[in-house]
């Protein structure tokens, strides 16, 4: 259900596979990260009661992203900071790929439809790896 892909012990990228989910709630992402990421499978009828969240300031110097491949396919490339390469993972269609730190690159290898979720705001930071 939750692949972790690991950089000397650390947990640098997460591959979940609703697939393979069970029932209830998974949280699948460390509490420290500032993208939480919360896999559900539910019941027909199950309700969540209303609810809201407190306003909480919070603030972030490690910006996070996931991939929710809806239709498709793609491979990701992932590299430590340093550029070390980790690996080539395949996200398809009912999958989610949460990038936690490091680089990576992203080919979509098929017509491919999916949502990205960043840490905010969107804003031109990138740094481009040779």
């Amino acid at each position: 259900m939750i692949e972790e892909i690991r950089l000397q012990g650390k947990v640098i990228a997460l591959i979940l596979d609703v697939s393979k989910a069970t029932d209830g709630a998974h949280p699948a992402t460390d509490l420290s990260w500032p993208l939480q990421l919360l896999l559900m499978k539910r019941k027909k009828g199950h309700v969540v009661a209303n609810h809201m969240h407190e306003k909480v300031l919070k603030s972030s110097e490690q910006p996070q992203e996931a991939i929710v491949v809806v239709a498709g396919s793609l491979r990701v490339k992932i590299f430590g900071r340093d550029g070390t390469k980790v690996g080539v993972y395949e996200v398809f269609t009912g999958q989610c790929m949460l990038i936690a730190d490091g680089a990576h690159e992203v080919e979509m290898t098929s017509d491919t439809l999916a949502y990205e979720f960043k840490t905010g705001p969107y804003v031109p930071d990138k740094i481009m790896i040779g």
